[in-house]
C-alpha cells in the first residue's frame, strides 16, 4: 500500500482527462463516485478490493471536478465578444512588457469588475509596465475573442485560459484609451511594493541587470528585463527551473530555516513554525506558483510529520498534495510546470536511493549530486521530449557546478533580502560577496551552453517509446519484474522499428496553424525539409519564434534544406527563419504569382497555391489562402485553407487550419493521408 496514495490522485487525473474527452451528466460521475465510497466502506478489510475501488472513486471525483469547471467557465459573459465597452478592470498578474513596431507594449490578466463582474481579460496596453497589480484602469475597448493556435508542440493555452478564467482579449489601440481609476491596494500592493523595495535595494550595490537576475533567482518574474541570451543560455542547459522558483528553492529554504532552529537552540515545534512562517511569506513573494505551493506543502507535511513523531512516507504526501490540487483546480493537470514538478519529485522519491547505492565508489557529494540529479530526470524526459523537443546534455554538469554556486546565491540572495529591512549596510556587504558568485555561475552558465551539442534535438517522443522507455526504467528499478519488462521493451521497440521502415520512403506536408500568417513545411523521402512561410500585415509579431518552432520541432524537424518568404516584412520575416533554424542553403522571397508544386512526380500532386484566384488542378491535393474563392473553382480531390481569413467553402473534402489546427499530410504507397489536430482523417486515393 505505500503507492496508494499517489495512484489514487493518477486516478484523479485520469478521471480529470477523460472527462473532457467524453461529456456525461454529473448526474452520472456522483452516482459512480457514491457507489464506489459506499463500496469502500463494505470492504475496507479487503485490502486490493478497497484500493481498487478508492481509485475507482477517485476517477469519478475529478471527472465530476472538471464537470462544474467547464460549466463554471461556459457561464461567462463571452457574449460581450465583438463588442465595444466601458470596461473596468482590477490589474491581476502581469504577463510581460513587448518592444514592438509602434513602441512597447505590455501584457496583463486583469479581473473584469464591470461589466459582468466575472471572468478576467486578457489585456494589452501601451508603455512599459504602467499599472501595478491591484490597479484599477477603465477604458472603451473592444473585446474579442481568445487567440489560441492548434499546433502539436504549442504550450497549452486552451487549458491556461480556463485555469485563469480567462475568456476574452482586448487592446488599447492609442495611447490614453486605458486610464488609471485607482492606486494599487491591498494584498497584491503590499506584496508588490516588498518585491520592489528588494530589487531597489539590491540596484544600489548591483548593476539593474545584475539586480532583475538576483531577484528573479530568489522570487522570479522580471524575465522581460533579463537579456534573451541568458534565459536561452538557462534553458539549454536544463537550469532554467532556478530562474521560475521551482521545488529546489522551498526545500533549500526549509533545511536552512531547520539549521538555524537548531544553532539558536529552538524545540522541533518551535521550528516548525519558524517554517510555516517564512515559507509562506516566501510563497506569496513568488506569486504562488505550481511548483512552489508542491514543493512547500510537501515540506510542511514533512516537518509536521517529524514534530508529530509519526511515519512519514513522501509518496503519499505526494499523492496527497497533488489530489488536493487538482481538486481544488483541476485544470492544473493539464500545467506543464505541475506535470514536471510532480513528476521531478516523484522520480527523487522513487529512484534517488536506488541510483545512490549504485554510485558508492564516488566522492558522497558527487554521488548525492548526480543520484538526485538522475532521479529528477527519469520521469521528465517523455515531457520534455514533448514540450520542447530538444533534451539538454550537459546538465549533470550545469547542476553539478553551476547549480551548486546557485544555490548559495539563493541562500545569500535571502539573507540580504532580509538584512535590507533590518540593517542595510550588512545587506550592502552581502551583495558584494554576492557579485562575484554571481558573475561566475552565469559565466559557467554561458559556457556549458555554447559547448558542442548542448542540446540534443530529439523531436517528440512518439507513443511506442514512451511505452518502450517506461518499461526500461521499470524493469531496472524493479527486480521482480524485470525480465517481462525488459521483453515487452524489446517489443515495443521492433515494433517501432518495424514502423518507420514502412514509413521511411512516405513524404510529409505540414500546414500550420499561425493565425493569419501561412506556414507549409514539406518533407521528402531524404528527409530534407523545405518550408514556405507567408507573412500577414494583420498577422502578430513574434508568431515564427513562439508558434512555428515549437511546431516544427515537435515534428522533428530542426534543419531547413531551403525556405521561401513572401507576404509582408520578408526581411524580417527571412531573419526570424534564420535565427531559429538551421539552414543547408539561404532564405530566398518570393513573390506570390505561380503555384508551387510539391511531389508532383507522385501523379496526385500538391499543389501550394500563392495567388487569390488561382483554381487547383483537377486531380491535386491543394492548399489555398484565398478570400474570394468560388465554389466552381474548387477541382481538388481534397482542399486546404490556410490563414485566418478566408470565405467559406462548401464541401465534404475541405479542411482549415482555423477550425481544424496543424494540418498533417502524408503520401504512403500512392496514397494521401490527411490529419488534422482536431482528430479527423481522410484517406485520398
Amino acid at each position: 500500500m505505500s503507492y496508494a496514495g499517489i495512484i489514487a490522485a493518477l486516478f484523479l487525473c485520469s478521471g480529470v482527462f477523460f472527462s473532457e474527452k467524453i461529456a456525461l451528466p454529473a448526474a452520472v460521475w456522483l452516482s459512480f463516485a457514491a457507489a464506489s465510497a459506499i463500496g469502500v466502506f463494505f470492504l475496507r478489510r479487503r485490502t486490493k478490493v478497497c484500493l481498487a475501488l478508492i481509485c475507482l472513486c477517485a476517477f469519478a471525483a475529478g471527472g465530476l471536478r472538471l464537470y462544474y469547471a467547464q460549466a463554471a467557465y461556459e457561464a461567462l459573459p463571452r457574449n460581450l465578444a465583438g463588442t465595444v465597452q466601458k470596461l473596468k478592470l482590477c490589474i491581476n498578474e502581469k504577463k510581460g512588457a513587448y518592444e514592438t513596431d509602434k513602441g512597447k507594449e505590455t501584457k496583463y490578466i486583469a479581473d473584469l469588475l464591470e461589466p459582468g463582474g466575472r471572468g478576467r481579460i486578457y489585456l494589452t496596453v501601451k508603455g512599459d509596465d504602467p499599472y501595478e497589480p491591484g490597479a484599477v484602469v477603465e477604458g472603451n475597448l473592444r473585446l474579442r475573442e481568445l487567440m489560441l493556435y492548434k499546433n502539436e508542440g504549442s504550450y497549452d493555452f486552451f487549458h491556461y485560459y480556463r485555469r485563469k478564467a480567462v475568456f476574452l482579449r482586448a487592446r488599447e489601440k492609442k495611447s490614453g484609451d486605458v486610464h488609471l481609476v485607482a492606486e494599487a491596494t491591498g494584498y497584491e500592493a503590499y506584496i508588490g511594493n516588498i518585491r520592489r523595495k528588494i530589487t531597489d535595494s539590491f540596484k544600489q550595490t548591483l548593476t539593474d541587470t545584475d539586480a532583475y537576475m538576483l531577484t528573479s533567482l530568489l522570487f522570479g518574474g522580471h524575465y522581460d528585463k533579463l537579456p534573451p541570451e541568458l534565459l536561452q543560455s538557462f534553458s539549454t542547459t536544463g537550469m532554467i527551473h532556478i530562474l521560475s522558483v521551482s521545488g529546489s528553492h522551498v526545500t533549500l529554504l526549509l533545511v536552512l530555516m531547520q539549521c538555524l532552529g537548531k544553532a539558536v537552540g529552538l524545540r522541533q515545534r518551535r521550528r516548525l513554525i519558524l517554517s510555516v512562517l517564512f515559507v509562506g511569506a516566501y510563497s506569496a513573494l513568488s506569486d504562488f506558483t505550481v511548483p512552489v505551493i508542491r514543493s512547500a506543502l510537501m515540506g510542511l507535511v514533512s516537518a509536521c510529520a517529524l514534530t508529530a513523531k509519526r511515519e512519514y512516507t513522501a509518496l503519499h504526501a505526494l499523492g496527497l498534495i497533488m489530489s488536493a490540487m487538482v481538486l481544488y483546480e483541476p485544470y492544473i493537470a493539464y500545467d506543464l510546470s505541475f506535470r514536471l514538478s510532480c513528476g521531478a519529485a516523484g522520480g527523487i522519491v522513487l529512484f534517488s536511493r536506488s541510483i545512490r547505492q549504485r554510485l558508492e565508489k564516488l566522492p558522497g557529494f558527487l554521488a548525492d549530486s548526480l543520484s538526485v540529479c538522475a532521479a529528477a530526470n527519469i520521469l521528465l524526459i517523455p515531457l520534455l521530449t514533448e514540450a520542447f523537443a530538444v533534451l539538454p546534455a550537459y546538465t549533470f554538469l550545469a547542476n553539478l557546478f553551476v547549480g551548486t554556486v546557485l544555490e548559495g546565491l539563493i541562500v545569500l540572495g535571502l539573507a540580504a533580502a532580509v538584512m535590507n529591512f533590518i540593517a542595510a549596510p550588512a545587506a550592502h556587504v552581502i551583495l558584494l560577496v554576492l557579485k562575484p558568485l554571481l558573475h561566475l555561475a552565469v559565466g559557467g552558465n554561458y559556457f556549458l551552453a555554447a559547448l558542442p551539442y548542448s542540446r540534443l534535438p530529439v523531436g517528440a517522443m512518439p507513443f511506442y517509446s514512451v511505452c518502450a522507455y517506461a518499461l526500461v526504467v521499470a524493469g531496472l528499478f524493479w527486480c521482480k519484474f524485470r525480465k517481462p519488462c525488459l521483453l515487452l521493451a524489446c517489443a515495443f521497440a521492433a515494433f517501432g522499428a518495424g514502423l518507420w521502415y514502412n514509413q521511411k520512403d512516405d513524404v510529409k506536408v505540414y500546414v500550420f496553424d499561425v493565425g493569419a500568417d501561412r506556414a507549409t513545411c514539406a518533407v521528402d523521402t531524404a528527409g530534407q525539409a523545405y518550408l514556405w512561410y507567408n507573412k500577414s500585415r494583420t498577422g502578430q509579431g513574434g508568431v515564427i519564434a513562439s508558434v512555428l518552432v515549437p511546431a516544427m520541432r515537435h515534428a522533428g524537424i530542426f534543419t531547413l534544406a531551403g525556405a521561401v518568404v513572401e507576404g509582408a516584412d520578408t526581411d524580417k520575416t527571412a531573419a526570424e527563419i534564420n535565427a531559429n533554424f538551421s539552414l543547408k542553403g539561404s532564405v530566398e522571397q518570393g513573390h506570390g504569382k505561380e503555384n508551387t508544386y510539391i511531389f508532383a512526380d507522385t501523379g496526385r500532386p500538391y499543389v501550394l497555391l500563392r495567388g487569390s484566384n488561382a483554381s487547383v488542378p483537377p486531380g491535386a491535393v491543394g492548399e489555398v489562402y484565398a478570400e474570394g474563392l468560388a465554389a466552381g473553382d474548387v477541382t481538388a480531390d481534397f482542399l486546404i485553407l490556410s490563414g485566418r481569413r478566408h470565405a467559406y467553402v462548401p464541401g465534404e473534402r475541405v479542411a482549415a487550419t482555423a477550425d481544424c489546427g496543424e494540418i498533417k499530410v502524408c503520401r504512403h504507397k500512392n496514397s494521401w493521408y490527411v490529419k488534422t489536430c482536431k482528430g479527423d482523417a481522410y484517406e485520398i486515393r
